[in-house]
């Protein structure tokens, strides 16, 4: 009888240690997390409160919880998603559907507090609000998010997002929420409000974005804009607000201007084509240089406001004309432009 009970409880020790073990399982000092490690600790959101490599190893589904998936409640956190996908809507394919209640799938539960996260290599789907949700110093890179209920990846200041596809959501698809962030090499598609929108000072290259709801790319003061494709998009291709660079991109087949960039920015080497409205639009103080404007429903190149220069541009078959201005605007004709098939710029000023 004792020799069965000491069994007994030496089974139970093990089973124990087995559970504990499987929660925090650590290879080569990365902590695993998986489906039943997060049901064992009590169910979602599964929560990071201290700094280290995490790594999934199984898909997680939120089910009908309505919970997040992972709230990271630490600085300096890797999370390895390891191809696997954190779900949180009650199919398998969440094909424009969202979860219930209002948990994101990765989020910070402070983004104020939590710094340089970096989340990697996988998948987000469905999760009822944000995708991905990081404060200042993040990174998010390799990550697919589509059909959430709020952004598909948003990150802070000094924040890099890279190589990710962002589809099908209902906020953005891409947002950094803070100065001077980076997005490149980043798909974002379909997308209820804007495809990428950017602060003060950060830097959007080699993306593509299409179908937004509102314009293709956002950027405020002091961005840059280079080498991005920007298409059917609701409103604009690609806007930028003061002191800009946007250069090498195409901006085409959008509801409203293809590029529109705001005072004393430069918009060089860019392609606009069969925009609604304007190819270019242009403020007070900017260059429009090398560009190609062509087989826009309004002009070529369009100043709505003070003074702009332009030189090295190829418009033509523009719907209204190659070139216009408003009351309060005047296109300055600095040179070597070739305007429609007779290479005349009607509607430009002489400097």
């Amino acid at each position: 009888m004792r020799r069965l009970e000491r069994a007994a409880k030496w089974l139970a020790s093990l089973a124990l240690s087995i559970a504990v073990a499987s929660m925090a399982n650590a290879v080569d000092g990365v902590i695993e997390i998986n489906q039943a490690t997060v049901e064992a600790s009590g169910g979602f959101p599964f929560v990071i409160d201290e700094p280290g490599s995490y790594r999934l190893t199984s898909d997680l589904a939120t089910g009908a919880s309505g919970a997040g998936g992972i709230r990271i409640a630490a600085s300096d956190v890797s999370l390895d998603l390891n191809g696997f996908r954190i779900v949180g809507c009650p199919d398998a394919f969440c094909l424009g559907n969202t979860g219930p209640g209002t948990g994101a799938g990765i989020e910070v539960d402070d983004d104020e507090l939590r710094v340089g996260v970096r989340v990697a290599n996988g998948h987000v789907v469905g999760s009822a609000n944000h995708g991905i949700w990081l404060g200042d110093q993040s990174a998010v890179r390799d990550v697919v998010v589509r059909s959430t209920g709020g952004s598909g990846i948003a990150v802070g200041a000094g924040s890099v997002v890279s190589h990710c596809i962002s589809s099908a959501n209902v906020g953005n698809g891409v947002y950094v929420h803070g100065r001077g962030g980076i997005v490149r090499d980043t798909a974002a598609s379909d997308n209820q409000s804007f495809g990428i929108v950017v602060r003060e000072g950060s830097v959007v290259s080699g993306s593509t974005v299409r179908g937004s709801g509102s314009s293709g790319i956002q950027g405020l003061e002091g961005s840059r804009i280079v080498g991005n494709v920007s298409m059917e998009n609701q409103i604009y291709g690609i806007r930028c607000v003061d002191g800009c660079s946007i250069e090498g991109n195409t901006a085409q087949d959008n509801i409203h201007d293809g590029i529109y960039a705001g005072d004393a920015s430069t918009v060089r080497g860019n392609v606009a084509r069969g925009n609604t409205q304007h190819g270019l639009r242009i403020n007070e103080g900017s260059l429009a240089q090398g560009n190609t404007s062509f087989e826009n429903g309004q002009r070529g190149l369009y100043v709505i406001f003070g003074t702009a220069g332009f030189r090295e541009n190829v418009l033509r078959d523009n719907g209204e004309g190659q070139v216009g201005a408003s009351l309060n605007g005047a296109a300055l004709d600095l040179g070597d432009n070739q305007c429609g098939h007779n290479g005349s710029c009607a509607g430009a000023v002489q400097p």
